[in-house]
């Protein structure tokens, strides 16, 4: 018997439950072949249209007849091990899985003008009985990142930036850069894609900071891809708070009040929220600039802003 693959063959039309996420009913099967009669068992996954003759065996002996037509894929489940392994196509699965993981952890915005970066994040409980948890971390007083994804991950890089501006301070007596910051932290990452016994950081970071260069604002990615931008959103239901920034990009880079600065990153991130509002239980924000260290408000000191 030679196997050939897994198909995957939708059973009904697809189910919106309102959640966001369109639900796709199927069977799964496995394809073999047997003196040149095709037939499907087990579990599997398939794309489809091309012309495939499928049957499958029922517990009672019986045989249904054509199944439907599609074409054959090859087993994800291969390549989707380790980060190691590239799949035939190039991909490296685990490292897509861990892009995926920033965006289940709730919305943070990051944008800069001239002279100030301003991170904007919601803040999550699990429950009514717990506190909220923190997105945005300082790392120095020039610096600070803000979260999205998983915090314990995000933890572990923020501590590795706190030691990293400290050496910068023993060693060289100056500040760490911002944009060397983020050399480190892509770094950092990449082993995680090409050794084996670890997994990439499942979590996103906005970094943001002043220097000697001016204003930075750079987006972390677990792939160890580190990008310095004007604007950028991360996590869930993020798209709204890119747009927003898009649009309004050109009047927010020549601010020059802080204040003013940081409600423009209160309304992108508004743009981002479906059932939630916005209060001071559950909105962070941090600004860092010129002959301003990087500064956060929680609590009642972001009434102000709201």
């Amino acid at each position: 018997m030679r196997h050939l693959g897994r198909l995957q063959y939708a059973t009904e039309p697809p189910i919106n439950r309102g959640d966001g996420i369109i639900y796709i009913p199927f069977h799964e099967y496995q394809i073999s072949v047997s003196n040149d009669n095709t037939r499907a068992t087990s579990r599997g996954r398939v794309a489809n249209t091309a012309p495939v003759q499928l049957t499958s065996t029922s517990k009672e002996g019986g045989v249904h007849e054509q199944l439907g037509h599609c074409e054959l894929v090859m087993f994800r489940n291969n390549y989707d091990g380790d980060t190691v392994t590239f799949s035939p196509t190039g991909r490296l699965f685990q490292v897509e899985y861990a892009l995926e993981a920033i965006k289940q952890g709730s919305a943070t915005v990051g944008l800069r003008s001239n002279k100030y970066v301003v991170l904007v994040a919601l803040k999550r409980n699990a429950d009514e009985l717990s506190s909220y948890q923190k997105k945005i971390i300082k790392c120095d007083d020039h610096m600070g990142l803000s979260l999205a994804g998983l915090a314990p991950d995000a933890r572990v890089l923020s501590n590795f930036l706190r030691q990293q501006c400290n050496y910068s301070q023993l060693v060289y007596a100056r500040d760490l850069s911002v944009v060397k910051a983020g050399q480190l932290l892509s770094d950092k990452a990449q082993k995680n894609t090409q050794s084996y016994g670890g997994r990439p950081y499942g979590v996103g970071l906005l970094l943001a900071g002043y220097d000697n260069s001016g204003a930075h604002l750079l987006e972390f990615q677990p792939s160890g891809n580190t990008l310095e931008l004007y604007g950028a959103a991360i996590g869930a239901r993020s798209q709204g708070a890119k747009t927003y920034l898009e649009r309004v990009m050109e009047e927010y880079l020549e601010i020059e009040d802080a204040d003013a600065l940081i409600k423009h990153g209160v309304e992108a991130l508004k743009h981002s929220l479906k059932d939630e509002t916005l209060s001071t239980k559950n909105l962070s924000i941090a600004i860092v600039g010129k002959d301003m260290p990087f500064t956060l408000y929680d609590g009642e000191a972001v009434a102000a802003y709201l």
